[in-house]
């Protein structure tokens, strides 16, 4: 394992090896994470070494079943996120950079005319506000993306699983499936369908605040087991002391992983509310890569 400098780190991750290779293992409810009544006491063997930044190697969670999840179960007193400042982009945008020896994309084509039938289909009813079980926040947040048979849309915290005609299979509280206690806050769910695996990846935020000061946050993240996404999925965790990986979001290639997040310290001396005092600042942009 090797780690390059901050924002910017790179970790072989074992726990993986599930995106690349076949069928995972056996249900394992005892790895879910399980903190003590504050939910602080367990964090410390979590992170890897005290202080803000502190990043801890991804840890497994167990296996988590969608068609054994409740439909009705909402979240709506779990802590929520403030909307937080990001720095203003430089106006000349980021250069591109295009490595030696790396070979690149041939330019994009002109679309042209044919004689081909249209092929835009009526579209289905996704979500909306209300909608469940756990879409009444603001504002709206919403993500989807399509695999070979099925189509997965998330608002806000709540995920549906429907096939490619629209039919709705199963709709849960991403709580439910991202195994959260009940005094964890959490936010930001992505999914993507790697086709080249044929495996979906969800990932979200979580974070826990302690009443005598400090918190942690985790980017929080699932793979399915099978390219049907009613399948087990494995559940992990990255997790980082005093600090929030806020918006996370995934992307794979052929043998890698990557999880980028805006990086905000904790306001430690908020308490009970350490993602929305006035101390939670900047910090970074953060891209976490993983075998």
């Amino acid at each position: 394992m090797r780690h390059s400098t901050a924002p910017r780190r790179l970790i072989a991750v074992a726990t993986l090896t599930a995106l690349l290779g076949g069928v995972i293992g056996a249900s394992a409810p005892a790895l879910a994470r399980n903190p003590v009544a504050n939910g602080w006491g367990d964090l410390t063997p979590r992170i890897a070494g005290p202080g803000i930044s502190s990043f801890g190697a991804s840890r497994p969670r167990g296996m988590v079943d969608p068609r054994n999840l409740p439909h009705t179960q909402g979240s709506a007193l779990r802590p929520t996120k403030p909307v937080l400042s990001r720095p203003t982009a430089s106006a000349s945008g980021p250069k591109s950079v295009k490595p030696a020896g790396v070979p690149v994309a041939p330019d994009p084509l002109e679309v042209t005319l044919t004689t081909n039938p249209p092929v835009g289909q009526p579209g289905v009813d996704g979500f909306f506000f209300g909608s469940g079980p756990n879409t009444l926040n603001e504002p709206p947040d919403p993500w989807v993306a399509a695999g070979p048979d099925h189509v997965i849309q998330t608002v806000n915290l709540s995920m549906q699983i429907l096939d490619r005609s629209g039919n709705l299979i199963q709709a849960v509280d991403l709580a439910d499936f991202f195994l959260l206690p009940p005094n964890y806050g959490h936010s930001d769910p992505r999914v993507i369908f790697d086709s080249l695996h044929q495996r979906w990846l969800m990932t979200e935020v979580s974070w826990v605040c302690d009443p005598d000061g400090g918190g942690a946050g985790f980017v929080d993240y699932l793979v399915s087991s099978t390219a049907d996404p009613t399948d087990p999925w494995r559940l992990d965790f990255f997790g980082f002391l005093n600090e929030l990986p806020d918006y996370p979001a995934p992307g794979t290639s052929t043998a890698n992983v990557a999880f980028a997040s805006n990086r905000f310290a904790m306001d430690t001396a908020m308490g009970n509310d350490c993602v929305g005092g006035p101390g939670v600042l900047f910090a970074g942009v953060n891209v976490t890569f993983a075998d």
